[in-house]
């Protein structure tokens, strides 16, 4: 069995990699959301290939930002993973996988949004189908994201009910307490008068 590592032991081993990572994938993209255009109003193709150099360029720079997305995540995944296990252990007082699963759901929507939103603007240069190839990236990156988020959102409130419940029952409790107090002050308050 892998021995687990800290949180703090893998903030100093994959913060550094997930930050120029992140950076790397911003600037991919901004670059080629101002050079594609530029490449693709010259008109210019790659000779005895007939294919445009922003076609080529446009691919190239979806390989690299979906690298950089798998990197990305494979780092995040270090650091949240102990993270889960500490919020689990101080509010459940134990390590539950149900709060695992569901935060490591919830990290594959947020970064299956992020890539659907980033990479979909790159494909629209691609003649012919770039228009409708981008949307549906979008509408699929979209709706994983979001089966993932309700079905991360489902294993985090499983996890939590017991939780929730205690702090539900605590605060409905409190405010029976008051409505007594309420009730005993307006009976005293009406024994006085008579």
């Amino acid at each position: 069995m892998a021995e687990e590592t800290s949180l703090a032991d893998a903030v100093r081993e994959h913060l550094a990699p997930l930050l120029i990572n992140t950076i790397a994938l911003i600037l991919v993209v901004v670059v080629t959301e101002m050079v594609v255009p530029a490449l693709a109003s010259l008109g210019t193709a790659i000779p005895g290939v007939g294919v445009s150099v922003s076609l080529v360029v446009t691919v190239a720079a979806i390989v690299v930002a979906l690298y950089l997305v798998y990197r990305i995540l494979a780092h995040l995944k270090e650091i949240v993973m102990p993270a889960a296990d500490l919020v689990s252990e101080l509010i459940l007082g134990e390590k539950d996988e149900g709060v695992k699963s569901g935060i490591e759901n919830v990290l594959l929507a947020v970064v299956a949004i992020v890539a659907a939103v980033m990479v979909s603007p790159l494909v629209v240069p691609i003649p012919g189908v770039g228009a409708i190839l981008s949307i549906g990236i979008l509408a699929v990156g979209l709706g994983v994201g979001g089966l993932l988020l309700i079905k991360g959102g489902t294993q985090l409130l499983k996890a939590f009910k017991s939780k929730i419940d205690e702090f539900v029952e605590s605060v409905a409790e409190r405010v029976e307490e008051i409505e007594e107090r309420v009730k005993e002050s307006e009976e005293s308050g009406e024994r006085s008068e008579e």
